[in-house]
């Protein structure tokens, strides 16, 4: 499997139209990544709060995961993004079920590689240029559920490959296993995970039943892991600070999501000389 080009889209002229490539270089990057969730369960009030939060929020872009149509539909009505974003979506999207990202910063291009899956899941990116050269951030959701390590693995595999044809790169979503599990050895060494270099011996935890009540609700059991992070290999650029987004609730039981999202923010150094 290859990956395949595939197009911007901005708001112009009263409608959604084929952006065109932007290479005006940045010297600070700011992500985020959220796993939305898909359920239903207060879904309404869930769906208002994660379109504020992502407005109020400084992200340069943002990586969701779990998009379905109905947030999708808001996303494209609402003005923040309509006046100040360009999108790239998976194939899954529109339809059913995927991942999007979300760019305040200019972007020359965006591309999907399909990963190998069950599940339909695939890498989504977006290039950026900066003071330092091309710099590409990509999401996934990587296959969900315990057993499937092998698949992530390969998945893990392919997307690192893909990546290779760029000297700087920024990997975020949900990654579905914890630093604990096997696929951990399946990591990239190049990269660096943002939480543990910024913040060691704080635990990070972006599934946590202590702190998110609806996610104990419906789930029934206790669970306490970091699934959803950001990887960056940057040479040039020096990772800053990094945060959890969505651990407060919106009402008392219900949070954004399930999953907590991961802000992280990175500056070119010769921003900081």
């Amino acid at each position: 499997m290859s990956a395949e080009e595939i197009p911007l889209l901005s708001w112009s002229s009263g409608r959604w139209g084929f952006a065109a490539p932007e290479p005006r270089p940045i010297s600070a990057l700011t992500v985020l990544t959220q796993n939305t969730w898909f359920s239903a369960a207060h879904r309404a009030r869930r769906l208002r709060g994660l379109l504020d939060a992502l407005e109020r929020s400084d992200a340069d872009v943002i990586a969701l995961q779990e998009v379905l149509p109905d947030l999708r539909d808001r996303l494209l009505e609402a003005d923040w993004v309509r006046e100040q974003a360009v999108l790239a979506e998976g194939v899954g999207v529109a339809v059913s079920y995927g991942v999007m990202l979300i760019a305040r910063v200019p972007v020359t291009r965006a591309w999907e590689l399909p990963l190998p899956s069950a599940m339909g899941r695939s890498l989504l990116a977006m290039e950026l240029t900066t003071d330092a050269g091309p710099l590409v951030v990509a999401t996934a959701h990587f296959e969900s559920t315990r057993e499937m390590g092998a698949t992530r693995g390969a998945q893990l595999e392919a997307a690192f490959e893909a990546l290779d044809a760029f000297d700087r790169a920024v990997l975020l979503g949900d990654f579905n296993f914890d630093p604990a599990d096997p696929e951990e050895a399946a990591l990239d060494p190049r990269y660096v995970d943002l939480w543990p270099a910024l913040r060691p011996g704080e635990p990070g935890y972006t599934e946590d039943t202590t702190r998110n009540a609806m996610r104990l609700a419906a789930k029934g059991r206790e669970k306490h892991v970091r699934y959803d992070r950001v990887l960056a290999r940057t040479p040039g650029w020096v990772p800053r600070a990094v945060s959890l987004v969505g651990t407060e609730p919106l009402a008392p039981g219900v949070h954004l999501s399930d999953h907590f999202g991961v802000s992280a923010t990175l500056v070119s150094s010769r921003a900081r000389d």
